[in-house]
């Protein structure tokens, strides 16, 4: 991967600290109101209590949210994907709600019906909160197209100096390997040039761009959709081109945010 493995590594780590904040804010706000029984306690030991439980819950969440999209069975169904997320995070949330509540309140382990209550209303929040980090995700992760373009792609002058001249100063937008030689996609046209694509991979070291198949490399700039599927991708450039993302840098595209939204 190119520069864009810590670009969408940097906006991963930027929703997740949201995701923090977010489950701070709903622990506070469960401490004061007392939810579940807890407000006969202390307003300083139920807040220890909440902040405790919904951290955990945030934790549980970013690990799950992760292992759910490396799995990639539900990438193109985001509620149902978003559901499994919900429910994966509330089972042993449960536990730990049920747990902390019976020994930080003094109070009776619940009967199977009980905790059958307190899941389904662990089950809600996490529900929620899923919804928030999804929505977060988006925010961070995906960018419109135009304005991106209008940031500068900076590629090695060396490369750039293999184009015709209408095209040097554009925006790079893909490599296409066809054979011996490398199909330059540009904001004003294309061209084809006598290269490996490994090479010109080499020689745009500085631009935001990844490699999504063995024939392409892309411009993250330039894609302005994705349709996913069986562990492939389809990527949408801003000239129309679609680009593949095959099973080989699913993985890796996935992971940075390319497919987010």
């Amino acid at each position: 991967m190119t520069d864009s493995t810590p670009h969408a590594s940097r906006n991963a780590g930027g929703k997740h600290r949201l995701s923090f904040i977010v489950a701070g804010i709903a622990g506070v706000f469960m401490a004061v109101t007392g939810t579940l029984g807890t407000g006969e306690a202390p307003l300083l030991t139920r807040l220890i209590f909440w902040l405790v439980v919904m951290e955990s819950g945030a934790l549980i969440g970013m690990a799950v949210e992760i292992g759910v999209a490396n799995w990639g069975r539900l990438a193109t169904k985001p509620i149902l994907e978003g559901a499994l997320v919900a429910v994966l995070i509330a089972t042993p949330l449960t536990l730990i709600v049920t747990s902390m509540r019976s020994f930080s309140f003094d109070l009776a382990f619940p009967s199977s019906s009980g905790m059958v209550i307190i899941f389904g209303y662990v089950l809600f929040v996490s529900l929620i909160m899923t919804a928030l980090g999804y929505a977060l995700g988006k925010n961070q992760t995906v960018a419109p197209a135009a304005p991106a373009l209008g940031e500068a792609l900076i590629a090695d002058t060396r490369f750039r100096d293999r184009l015709p001249a209408h095209l040097r100063n554009g925006h790079i937008l893909a490599l296409q390997s066809e054979d011996h030689y490398l199909r330059v996609h540009c904001e004003g046209g294309d061209t084809l040039i006598l290269m490996r694509l490994s090479d010109a991979i080499g020689e745009l070291s500085s631009a935001d761009g990844a490699q999504t198949h063995r024939s392409w490399w892309v411009a993250k700039a330039a894609v302005q959709s994705a349709s996913r599927g069986d562990s492939k991708a389809v990527l949408t450039l801003s000239n129309g081109v679609e680009a593949p993302v095959s099973r080989s840098f699913y993985k890796q595209i996935n992971d940075a945010g390319w497919l987010r939204g």
